[in-house]
């Protein structure tokens, strides 16, 4: 099932009532309702939100992610539900940290040529004469990445999607703050999808940081990244990208989550390919498969 997201941009307070999110805006006394099963993601963004707790509890019982958003806007941290899966996740983390360096490697390599491909689909989309340099280095990633595919594939990528010029760095010029957007939404469905299918966020892959708390997230939303490359692409072409986020753009940017991806040659939107993604994953660590379930961007 294809879950909501809801983005509350104005003074509100969020209360429950028969199973259902009211929301009620506190400047015009509007009161809209929301069944709490039908609600994937809560983006908190305006600066006065008042929440009560039942909210708050019922939303992580439902696997609600609830996104927070900083002082800029911009989502700054989330609240998942770690209990969700509880009868197999102290299982599933057991398995996570006792994987094999092997099986770690073989995980990341697959993970990287997911990701080189989709790029490699995207910059021929976009007219870059130079893709098959792309698919080159897909066939080339090695256990583990230790030839650093990844960052050449990089090189050419960035240049052949959003021009010369175009050097990505979360602190840089436009349309890196949309990227940043982009992914941070990326990031949290991504948390998400893994808390639901019982594996613990913190325990990655590849991703190493002790005050990263989403390191597992960051791995798998490898392949995933050109889905948002794609819609800030199509973006740039409309308008100037902007220095500020208009709401208009990041309704643009959460419509990533239903974009359509190819799982396997069946269409699938972008949530549900998480969840697969995330399902497969607990499998390699449960000894059960060897392989992640990684999606294709269509053509």
């Amino acid at each position: 099932m294809i879950k909501r997201t809801i983005v509350i941009a104005s003074p509100s307070y969020l209360r429950l009532e028969n199973e259902q999110l009211v929301i009620e805006n506190t400047e015009t006394g509007a009161v809209n309702r929301v069944p709490i099963e039908d609600i994937g993601y809560l983006l908190l963004e305006h600066r006065q939100i008042t929440i009560t707790h039942p909210v708050l509890s019922r939303c992580l019982e439902q696997g609600v992610a609830l996104i927070v958003c900083d002082s800029a806007y911009l989502p700054a941290g989330m609240f998942l539900h770690l209990g969700q899966q509880h009868h197999v996740q102290g299982e599933r983390t057991l398995q996570q940290i006792a994987t094999s360096s092997t099986l770690r490697a073989s995980l990341w390599q697959q993970t990287i040529q997911a990701k080189i491909r989709n790029q490699t689909i995207l910059a021929r989309r976009v007219g870059y004469r130079m893709w098959r340099s792309l698919e080159r280095l897909a066939e080339k990633v090695q256990p583990g990445d230790r030839t650093n595919c990844e960052a050449s594939a990089a090189r050419h990528y960035w240049r052949g999607v959003f021009g010369e010029d175009f050097s990505r760095d979360p602190e840089g010029e436009p349309p890196n703050n949309l990227l940043n957007y982009g992914y941070t939404i990326l990031r949290a469905a991504t948390a998400r999808a893994l808390v639901s299918s019982g594996l613990f966020p913190i325990v990655g892959i590849h991703h190493r940081n002790r005050g990263n708390c989403f390191a597992l997230a960051d791995d798998v939303m490898e392949p995933y990244r050109p889905f948002v490359d794609a819609i800030v692409h199509t973006l740039c072409a409309e308008h100037p990208p902007p220095h500020m986020l208009t709401p208009s753009i990041k309704r643009r940017l959460l419509e990533v989550l239903v974009h359509d991806t190819l799982v396997d040659g069946e269409r699938s939107p972008l949530q549900l390919a998480l969840s697969t993604t995330a399902a497969s994953l607990a499998q390699c660590f449960a000894g059960k498969r060897g392989s992640i379930i990684y999606p294709q961007m269509p053509e």
